[in-house]
C-alpha cells in the first residue's frame, strides 16, 4: 500500500522548517484548535500563521528540545527499532503537516517523545495528559498508521511507553476543526 504522505528534508528549527510550519496545520496546533491547549489561544494560533511570528521558547520547551535526541535513543533500545526525526505533509490534504519525532524507514513505527516530569507522572499512572489527544491522533491521520507509541523519559529515570490507538470518531472532528481553522485564516488573508 502506498504511504499516504510525503516526506520532506527539512532540519527541524531551522528556517526553511519555520516557514513550512506556518504554511499549513502542524500535529502541535491541532489541540488549540481543539481547544484542549492549556498552552496557547487560538488567537495566538492565528497570529502565529497570518504573521509568521514564531513561538516563545518557554524553559520547558528548551529543555524538551535538548533532551529529545537523548530521549529518542532510549526509546530506540527499549523498543528495538530505529527511528528518526522527520517532517512529512499528507498527500491529499498538504495543509496537514507533521514533524515527527521518531518515525522507522518502513513507516511502520512512529513515536512522539515527552520530556517533561508532569507528562512522566500521568504516564506512570498509565494516562496520557488530555492537551496531547489532539497532536497524536493528527499524526496518526497524516501517517494513516492504526497506532503509535508515546514515550515519556527524563533522562534520570526508567522510559515509559504507552500505545495510543487510531480513534476514528476524533479523527473525523479534528478533520473538521482543522480544515474550518484552515479556511477561517484564508478569510483572513491566510496564503502560505
Amino acid at each position: 500500500m502506498p504511504s499516504p504522505y510525503k516526506i520532506l528534508h527539512l532540519e527541524q528549527n531551522s528556517e526553511e522548517w519555520f516557514r513550512w510550519r506556518t504554511g499549513g496545520i502542524g500535529a502541535s496546533d491541532a489541540p488549540v484548535i481543539m481547544g484542549e491547549s492549556p498552552f496557547k489561544s487560538i488567537e495566538a494560533l492565528y497570529n502565529e500563521k497570518l504573521h509568521g511570528s514564531r513561538v516563545t521558547l518557554t524553559p520547558a520547551m528548551a529543555r524538551g528540545l535538548r533532551m529529545e535526541p537523548g530521549a529518542r535513543k532510549a526509546y530506540c533500545e527499549n523498543r528495538g527499532v530505529q527511528v528518526e526525526a522527520l517532517c512529512i505533509e499528507h498527500y491529499e490534504h498538504g495543509w496537514m503537516r507533521a514533524s515527527l519525532d521518531g518515525i522507522s524507514a518502513c513507516g511502520q513505527h512512529l513515536v512522539e517523545i515527552k520530556c517533561g516530569e508532569a507528562t512522566y507522572k500521568q504516564a506512570k499512572r498509565g494516562k496520557i495528559m488530555p492537551c496531547y489527544r489532539a497532536q497524536l491522533q493528527h499524526q496518526l491521520f497524516v501517517t494513516g498508521l492504526k497506532a503509535m507509541d508515546y514515550w515519556c523519559w527524563t533522562g534520570g529515570k526508567r522510559g515509559i511507553c504507552l500505545t495510543v490507538e487510531r480513534d476514528e470518531d476524533y479523527m473525523e472532528r479534528l478533520f473538521a476543526r482543522e480544515a474550518a481553522f484552515l479556511e477561517s485564516l484564508r478569510a483572513r488573508g491566510y496564503s502560505p
